[in-house]
């Protein structure tokens, strides 16, 4: 090999799920301009069932169905940006007089973080105004809500998890403590011990070879399968 390819360390073993790794992220890459062709068809069908357009695709229920990203609309608003259609005011635009000393665009956790700042910094003495265009703040840092089969479903929409500050320790205890958010958790009690499982405190946990043996699994297999349609835990599944 070239000097310049051991640089970059292209003589150097690799295992076969880094290999897969490399090579999933090589796909999605590709994808990223447009969806598979699978999955555009399953988005255009569950959109029509949620009311939104084939561009945005699914994106839950109540206000979360128009609260998942870059809905249609922003898309057309960032194209009438770049068009300079806003290069002079809409007609019927009102002057409300209303003034502020900051103004932030963007009501995710960078934005809110920046607002609490300000009037934080200054004792309640600055006006501060938080531009955002879905109905829900939060940003990535928000839940989502589906409905599957009339079961509503709750998930995290992009953050996943956190964790509580150590008290006094710092701006960002000083935070947790401003907002009212609680320093303690305790999961609920299931009625029927039976049924108790051990549930994953995070979405990467039931992921294969990130702590699954902490959490109670179980695997479908189909009617393709070679043992039929049935569930099997995860033991019987990973010996």
């Amino acid at each position: 090999m070239f000097d310049e390819d051991q640089d970059l360390g292209l003589d150097t073993r690799i295992t076969r799920k880094d290999f897969l790794n490399a090579a999933l992220i090589g796909a999605g890459g590709a994808l990223v301009s447009a969806l598979a062709p699978a999955l555009a068809r399953a988005a255009a069908s569950d959109a029509s069932q949620a009311g939104a357009d084939a561009w945005t695709g699914y994106g839950g229920v109540g206000d979360y169905a128009q609260s998942n990203g870059n809905t249609k609309t922003v898309l057309d608003a960032a194209h009438k940006v770049r068009d300079r259609a806003y290069a002079t005011l809409p007609a019927g635009t009102v002057e409300t007089g209303e003034l502020y000393d900051v103004i932030v665009v963007g009501g995710g956790i960078a934005g809110l973080a920046a607002a609490y700042t300000i009037v934080k910094s200054a004792g309640g003495a600055k006006t501060c105004l938080v531009l955002e265009n879905h109905p829900i703040f939060g940003g990535e840092a928000k839940q989502n809500e589906f409905l599957v089969k009339g079961v509503r479903l709750i998930a995290p929409q992009g953050s996943n998890d956190f964790g509580v500050p150590r008290q006094g320790a710092g701006w960002q205890s000083e935070m947790w403590d401003d907002l009212k958010m609680p320093r303690e958790f305790a999961w609920s009690q299931s009625s029927d011990a039976s049924s108790d499982l051990r549930m994953a405190q995070d979405n990467y946990q039931p992921m294969e070879g990130i702590g699954e043996y902490g959490v109670d699994i179980g695997y479908y297999f189909d009617d393709r399968s070679s043992i039929g349609k049935t569930w099997l835990p995860r033991q019987c599944c990973m010996t």
